[in-house]
């Protein structure tokens, strides 16, 4: 059994809250394992298998290698009219539309993307909270644009996974038109239940459920601490809840002061938008969308 549809990303644009909302729809069944990552790791070597294996990233820890293991994700379901797995690394990566349509070539593409530069932060902040980034916004994106953000950080890398048109081109010169929808972060944030009246159609299931979108799922704030707190257990016995409470309430405070110390100036905003305005100009083009609420964003946090 295959997913009829995929959820192809954008990384931290909102694919975790999607992926649960939608998966409170009883015609639609969503893979336990959220990013399965199969199409991304195709015929990939036994020692990436071991780097993904020993990553602090839970995502790749788990990702699927085989077509057995994927259909198997998929198993539970055969009576169920939609069955999907959200991946955001399929967005990006040039081969994996290929792969995909090969596999299941009637497979319905559903994307959400957000505003890059606001993406990217977002993105700096998830991995400064796990523990896993040590430099400012700056250097990091500095050292992206330079080529230095290869094998010594893991492939943290948070301008490419912005770039959105040449992704979205190829899923629209391999799969029909109406075979793929393409949805905006802020939309989907401001009208949620719009957004999902419009991907359960897309999908043919009933339209009028209503899902419980009170919760916004994968905010990274307090993930380290939280890590800490799970992995020692005498912790646990030493300080009482009160106080396990409050400590994550100013770690979250000292990190957001932090990454804010951390993030962008004016300068390096500018030069990321200049970095990313083609980019926008033929997306405009691709989806018949007005981006220039984008280009025209001057706050960030």
């Amino acid at each position: 059994m295959l997913p009829n549809f995929i959820i192809i990303g954008a990384n931290k644009g909102g694919t975790t809250s999607l992926h649960q909302y939608i998966s409170e729809h009883p015609e639609i069944f969503m893979s336990e394992i959220k990013e399965p990552m199969y199409f991304s790791f195709i015929n990939i070597s036994e020692k990436k298998k071991n780097e993904n294996a020993s990553s602090r990233n839970k995502g790749l820890q788990e990702a699927i290698y085989t077509q057995e293991d994927y259909e198997n994700l998929f198993k539970k379901c055969e009576s169920i009219i939609a069955r999907g797995e959200a991946s955001t690394a399929y967005l990006t990566n040039p081969k994996v539309p290929e792969k995909i349509y090969k596999l299941i070539p009637d497979v319905k593409i559903i994307a959400i993307l957000r505003e890059p530069i606001s993406r990217a932060i977002s993105n700096y902040k998830m991995y400064v909270d796990w523990g896993i980034e040590k430099h400012s916004f700056a250097k990091a994106v500095n050292d992206e644009l330079k080529g230095k953000r290869k094998d010594k950080t893991g492939g943290m890398h948070y301008l490419a996974l912005g770039l959105y048109a040449d992704a979205i081109e190829r899923y629209q010169q391999i799969f029909p038109a109406d075979h793929i929808k393409v949805y905006l972060f802020e939309d989907f944030v401001k009208n949620t239940e719009k957004v999902l009246e419009d991907i359960y159609l897309f999908l043919g299931v009933d339209p009028t459920f209503k899902a419980n979108i009170e919760t916004v799922y994968n905010k990274s704030e307090g993930v380290m601490i939280n890590s800490v707190f799970n992995k020692l257990g005498f912790v646990k016995k030493i300080f009482p809840q009160e106080i396990k409470i409050l400590l994550k309430e100013r770690y979250n405070i000292y990190l957001k002061k932090r990454t804010k110390a951390n993030l962008h100036s004016d300068d390096l905003i500018a030069h990321l938008k200049k970095y990313y305005e083609n980019d926008i100009e033929k997306l405009e083009k691709l989806i018949e969308r007005d981006l220039s609420h984008w280009k025209s964003k001057t706050a960030w946090k």
